[in-house]
């Protein structure tokens, strides 16, 4: 009758998780003026709020999330537009202690080579699958967490660039239908914002 020998492998697994994601949104500029003349407004005022040029895209790091901003892209009519893109990519590594127990035939292995034995036919990463699928589940949703809040956060910040784009194309626009004579702007507690102007035709 085999002699079998129960043996137990304790093993420390370094395990890598990545994860990416991308949130994308097309910018929509309102035709105050000439086209050309409305996307120098909006470049300039990109500039105005830290993002770095890099050719046609703007770049700004938000909270870790790299924000870029591409004014010379193309729709799927291939007409020219803006598109602004949200990028996030993660990477982590997590040490995962391993405990294996295998049945070995003391007729065909020595006592002394029973670890080594397994140690070598066991594949620790079938044993850590589970650790794996939990680990990159978790990182995961840390990954949509933070790219959400830093979706809300740049949304704050095109809606000001934006609004101030608006702002300076009315401006130019009154200057061109006729003379200012009075200009005021405002900005309510709720965050609304007024622009007042007067002109004389």
């Amino acid at each position: 009758m085999s002699q079998m020998y129960r043996v137990q492998i304790k093993e420390t697994v370094c395990i890598t998780t990545e994860s990416k994601d991308e949130l994308k949104r097309t910018i929509s500029l309102q035709q105050i003026l000439a086209r050309e003349e409305m996307e120098d407004i909006f470049k300039e005022l990109l500039q105005q709020k830290g993002l770095q040029k890099d050719g046609e895209i703007y770049r700004l790091d938000v909270q870790g999330v790299e924000l870029s901003i591409d004014t010379n892209a193309t729709n799927a009519r291939g007409e020219k537009t803006i598109v602004s893109t949200l990028r996030l990519s993660k990477e982590r590594e997590d040490m995962v202690e391993v405990s294996i127990e295998e049945m070995v035939d003391l007729d065909f292995v020595k006592k002394s080579e029973a670890h080594d034995v397994v140690r070598n036919r066991v594949d620790v990463d079938n044993h850590t699958s589970k650790q794996r699928k939990e680990l990159q589940s978790a990182l995961d949703s840390e990954l949509v967490e933070e790219l959400q809040e830093a979706a809300e956060k740049t949304e704050e910040l095109l809606h000001e660039i934006l609004q101030e784009t608006y702002a300076e194309a009315l401006k130019r626009k009154a200057a061109q239908i006729g003379r200012v004579l009075e200009q005021s702007e405002s900005t309510d507690e709720n965050g609304s914002y007024e622009l007042k102007i007067r002109i004389e035709l």
